[in-house]
Order: structure tokens, then C-alpha cells, then sequence
């Protein structure tokens, strides 16, 4: 166990020191949610922004950004039934509802409309929850492309989503709307590592030439 972990130090340390590729990721979130009591209303998640870190130079040159975008709406309509004696019925359509991630030069977003009714016995409540909108799309960048992710700061990108509700059915029926976003933004940065300074480059070719000198020997040995 011992031998093998000194075999993988200096594989580390050697990719470390002659440029070999890897990858580090970052991600940013956002969650918002709106709660609206009314029979006719627009129903809007404001865009809000959410900021992904930037690729630190420091660490070597960037050679590729996958970047993946991510989220879902949801909305659920509550409707209660105030009256003891009557039963009733309610309808709630939404024309259209929609959310959207983007920046200054991405956009991804899915939108739909649906209609949705509900049977209420009296003094009962019930709730009734609209297919989830949901979006997931990958990028790929390079080239002169990458300049926006390099930095010591962040890009920045923005999360929204609307919609236009309408609640039929008698005055004795209330009825309220819950809206959810949840958005994820993560970047996967390939890059070759900065290299190694010459002292330390010698001094991992000095342990490598030494490893391999030691197995050598020991065939050897063996052979003999």
C-alpha cells in the first residue's frame, strides 16, 4: 500500500509538472417563490441574478468551458370551499407560463399553458398542482470564446419566470397560487496546470529516475 501510494504522488506530481489537462467545476443557485390570493391576476418571478465564478488564471490556461442551464417552474392552485351547504367547482387556467435562464449572450427557457378544475364539497379544500415547466440545456466553449470566463470576478446571469392566471367559480370559493423557481448554473473548466517551476521540475524527474533505478535493482537482484 505504501509503494503504491508513492507511485501515485509521483504521477501527480509529474502531470502537474509536463501540462497535463484537468478539470474544476463551479456552480451558482437561485430559488424564488411568490404566493398570490386573487381570482385574476399575472403572476411574475421577477428576474433575479446569480453569479458563477470565473475561471482563476493563476491555476494554468483555460482550454474548454462546458457550461449547463438548468431549472423548473412549478405552480400550485389551493382552492377552499367556505360554504357548508354548497358544494362548487373551480377552474384555473394559466395562458401561458413561462421561465427563462439567460445572460447577454444565452437564453434558454420552455413555456406551456394549461387548464386545470377542481370539485369542492363544503368546507373542503384541495389542491391542484400544474405540469412542471423544466429546462436543461449543455453549452461548449473555445477558442476566443473562453475570454468571459477568465477572470478574477464572475458572469453573471438572470432567472425569471411569468405567468397569467384566471380562477372561475362562485364568491364562496377562494382560492390561492404558489409559484416556484429553482434554477442551477454549473461550469465545468478544463485547463492545462501553470507550469511547475524548473527547480521543482528537476527535482520530480530526479524522484522518478530514482523509482525507476530502485525497480532496477530489485530485478536485477532478482534475475541474479
Amino acid at each position: 500500500m505504501k509503494r503504491l501510494k508513492k507511485k501515485l504522488t509521483l504521477i501527480i506530481l509529474a502531470g502537474a509538472a509536463f501540462g497535463l489537462s484537468t478539470v474544476s467545476t463551479m456552480a451558482a443557485t437561485i430559488t424564488a417563490d411568490v404566493v398570490l390570493n386573487a381570482t385574476s391576476s399575472d403572476v411574475s418571478i421577477p428576474f433575479q441574478k446569480a453569479q458563477l465564478a470565473q475561471f482563476d488564471s493563476s491555476l494554468g490556461t483555460l482550454t474548454g468551458v462546458t457550461l449547463t442551464l438548468s431549472g423548473n417552474y412549478s405552480s400550485t392552485l389551493t382552492a377552499t370551499n367556505t360554504s357548508s351547504w354548497f358544494p362548487a367547482g373551480a377552474a384555473w387556467t394559466i395562458r401561458p407560463y413561462s421561465m427563462e435562464i439567460k445572460n447577454s449572450s444565452l437564453s434558454v427557457s420552455a413555456r406551456d399553458a394549461v387548464a386545470e378544475f377542481i370539485w369542492l364539497w363544503g368546507d373542503e379544500t384541495e389542491s391542484v398542482q400544474a405540469p412542471v415547466l423544466g429546462v436543461d440545456k449543455t453549452y461548449a466553449f473555445s477558442g476566443s470564446n473562453l475570454s468571459v470566463f477568465t477572470g478574477p470576478g464572475f458572469v453573471d446571469f438572470y432567472f425569471g419566470s411569468a405567468s397569467k392566471d384566471n380562477f372561475y367559480g362562485p364568491w364562496y370559493v377562494t382560492t390561492a397560487v404558489q409559484s416556484t423557481f429553482n434554477g442551477l448554473i454549473k461550469a465545468s473548466y478544463s485547463y492545462t496546470p501553470a507550469p511547475l517551476p524548473s527547480a521543482l521540475i528537476f527535482l520530480i524527474s530526479g524522484l522518478l529516475g530514482m523509482a525507476g533505478f530502485k525497480k532496477f535493482r530489485k530485478q536485477t537482484s532478482l534475475n541474479g
